[in-house]
């Protein structure tokens, strides 16, 4: 297979302009309308004159996900501005503190969203700089998930996200005939390249989700092809019947999917696809499609693995972040004198190359013996005997304990006989220690990994 791989977005624009078929369907009120090719690029013509005209080197997006978002996206980038995307739907702390750290001079956001002391508070923030006027396309800043730490920006250069899309295209193809749904966030870089660049690229046609609370209905609105999904999303459209009949193909990426729902998948003739990438990597750097053992992923074109001495991966890869965006000493620990990135994750390589994830470093608990306890495998084990509670593994002065959130009141009783039903198979050294119920969900990122350090 031969696909064309763009180095830049004006060129992959110049190349649909003759283009007529629909490159965005989105719905307004109740009724699903197109955008052309040829009318995107119009339009994003049309925005990024207004962008240089601004003299601004960076702009802040804090939108829904509507045509005139990637408009307005892709006309900064064109202008050689710094991009940042947040979700609208994050609380408004949080999108202050992303905000900071990517000191943007230009903030675009809907007024109507905000009230007057939240709109003063969204507009201190924006900074007077020197515009600096640039040569080449700009980058786009996503910032991580926070697993295992604070959030931090990553910067990408947009040639990097357009090499992602390629390699997305050479080991999983879409067409001039497909219909890519895009439910994810943009402000995620999974649900950047994988449901809106990837399918541009190659000509598809992409559905713009209308959010979270229409999540088992757009598949049957959009009627798509091809579904680019997290495991919760996974798991929620096939167990409440939301995958329509034109659907071909499910990615799933940004998380672990459960061997049932593989087997649920295939079953229903899908074609599945898994994937294994970072946001400082671009999104996905590995992939499976339709193997014998899905969870063992080849590695996508310019992607060179190993396995560090305490089993982690690392990563050289032709879409390899800038860095992290005002953080130079931050970049340089996770990026060695080889270009490899260090990940946080644990993993095998298999005699093929191919990789299979196994975990996260901070799955590892260090107990105060020295001894190495995998609390994602106690997790699984306790969560099959408790199915219905929130709950995680974590160490404190060198012990196990659980952390677990629930709504029914008896629930304290029911879990505290099965920590000791769960106790009694385990050695010593393994049994969990304290047990601690919390008022509040655990702290998760929005694809529902756990972010273990915040647990108290």
């Amino acid at each position: 297979m031969k696909e064309k791989k763009y180095i830049s977005l004006k060129e992959l624009l110049e190349d649909k302009k003759s283009l007529s078929k629909s490159a965005l369907l989105y719905s307004e009120n109740n009724l699903i309308k197109s955008v052309s090719y040829q009318d995107l690029i119009k339009n994003v013509y049309k925005e990024k004159e207004e962008f240089d005209s601004l003299k601004v080197n960076s702009v802040v997006f804090m939108l829904e996900k509507k045509p005139s978002l990637i408009y307005q996206i892709f006309g900064a980038i064109l202008s050689g501005m710094r991009v940042g995307i947040i979700d609208p739907s994050e609380p408004l702390d949080k999108a202050e503190e992303m905000i900071k750290a990517f000191e943007t001079e230009c903030l675009v956001y809907d007024e109507d969203e905000y009230d007057e002391d939240e709109k003063a508070e969204l507009n201190e923030l924006v900074l007077e700089r020197e515009y600096v006027k640039k040569d080449k396309e700009g980058s786009i800043v996503f910032f991580t998930s926070g697993t295992s730490g604070p959030s931090k920006g990553v910067e990408l250069e947009f040639t990097s996200l357009l090499c992602s899309a390629w390699c997305g295209q050479m080991m999983l193809q879409t067409t001039i005939d497909d219909n890519v749904i895009s439910l994810l966030p943009l402000s995620h870089v999974f649900g950047f390249v994988c449901t809106l660049l990837w399918p541009l690229a190659y000509s598809s046609t992409v559905s713009l989700g209308r959010g979270l609370r229409y999540v088992l209905k757009d598949p049957y609105l959009f009627k798509p092809t091809i579904l680019p999904l997290i495991p919760n999303l996974t798991m929620l459209l096939i167990t409440k019947s939301g995958l329509n009949k034109e659907a071909r193909i499910i990615l799933v990426g940004a998380g672990p999917l459960p061997k049932v729902f593989t087997k649920m998948i295939r079953d229903l003739g899908l074609t599945l696809a898994l994937g294994y990438g970072l946001t400082e990597t671009s999104s996905g750097v590995a992939i499976s499609v339709n193997s014998e053992d899905p969870y063992f992923m080849r590695p996508c074109p310019g992607n060179e693995f190993k396995l560090e001495e305490d089993g982690s991966l690392s990563i050289k890869s032709d879409t390899l972040m800038k860095g992290y965006y005002n953080l130079p000493e931050e970049t340089k620990k996770m990026i060695d004198s080889q270009g490899y990135f260090h990940t946080s994750d644990l993993a095998e390589i298999n005699s093929k190359g191919e990789i299979k994830i196994l975990g996260r470093k901070d799955d590892i608990l260090v107990l105060d013996n020295g001894t190495k306890f995998n609390a994602l495998k106690a997790e699984s084990e306790l969560s099959a005997l408790l199915p219905s509670i929130d709950l995680g593994i974590y160490e404190e002065e060198g012990k196990i304990c659980l952390a677990y959130f629930s709504r029914v009141e008896s629930s304290d009783l029911i879990v505290n006989l099965k920590v000791s039903e769960y106790n009694a198979k385990q050695p010593l050294y393994a049994k969990i220690q304290n047990v601690k119920k919390l008022s509040s969900p655990l702290p998760r990122t929005k694809t529902g990994k756990l972010q273990r350090y915040l647990i108290k």
